[in-house]
């Protein structure tokens, strides 16, 4: 039932306040709406980096909507943005302008984690983010934000990366993503492990809202993490304007 959906997810909640919070993912700011846009800590601060030294964007899962990379072209101009997405293969990314698309679908190297997305094949190997992360040469690069809807490979896809990050050897500012509640048995260890690895890696929750415009209005909720590192920066650049900021 709906109620139980959502009691799966009663356990985690938002443990940090973004004083900058926003809705991100329109042509005008501040005018984000609906199911695609996500929320951003710091979108300023991110700006101001991103004009001395390049940013980097990771969105998993486009559907072709490509209001959020067209955002940070536009806000937080100088990022280098990576859209990720197995599922375009009988129509051309129309995003090209804001990102570099790979028809790649994230989970386990070479499994088949996660669902068919808005009606579209996803019958692809997977690809870890470890590997991803080689592939296009960005060991040495930190990912100032992770946007991520791949429809449930999350719960494989996720903790592994966390772990990564919490052994340094990779960086993430910021997670934005969708959480898709499973009738499987286990569901509740997969939800432990996951928010229990992102603890660990130093991610701490802003932002949780239940997307009531897709999955039926239940059965998805959006959480936004940051890592301690970037929260504090970002605050004290809303605090201590011009302080605060690189």
């Amino acid at each position: 039932t709906k109620v139980e959906y959502n009691k799966k997810f009663d356990l985690y909640e938002p443990e940090a306040t973004c004083i900058s919070e926003e809705r991100f993912g329109s042509k005008v700011r501040y005018h984000a709406f609906g199911d695609g846009p996500k929320f951003v800590c710091g979108v300023d601060v991110i700006a101001k980096k991103a004009k001395q030294s390049n940013c980097l964007v990771y969105s998993v899962g486009s559907n072709n909507d490509v209001r959020f990379e067209q955002a940070v072209h536009t806000f937080i101009n100088g990022c280098e943005v990576h859209t990720f997405d197995p599922t375009l293969k009988d129509e051309q990314f129309v995003g090209g302008e804001y990102a570099t698309f790979h028809p790649w679908g994230l989970g386990t190297d070479g499994g088949k984690e996660g669902n068919t997305m808005h009606g579209r094949a996803n019958d692809g190997s997977r690809k870890s983010f470890e590997t991803i992360i080689k592939e296009l040469g960005h060991e040495n690069r930190k990912i100032d934000i992770l946007k991520i809807d791949c429809q449930g490979c999350e719960y494989s896809a996720m903790p592994p990366l966390f772990e990564l990050i919490a052994s340094g050897k990779v960086q993430v500012d910021q997670v934005l993503i969708e959480m898709h509640a499973r009738k499987d048995g286990n569901f509740l260890d997969m939800l432990r492990d996951f928010f229990m690895a992102a603890d660990k890696a130093k991610l701490r929750i802003f932002h949780k809202e239940r997307n009531g415009w897709g999955c039926d209005g239940f059965r998805c909720v959006e959480y936004a993490f940051v890592s301690d590192s970037f929260l504090r920066e970002a605050n004290g650049a809303s605090m201590c304007p011009g302080e605060g900021a690189v």
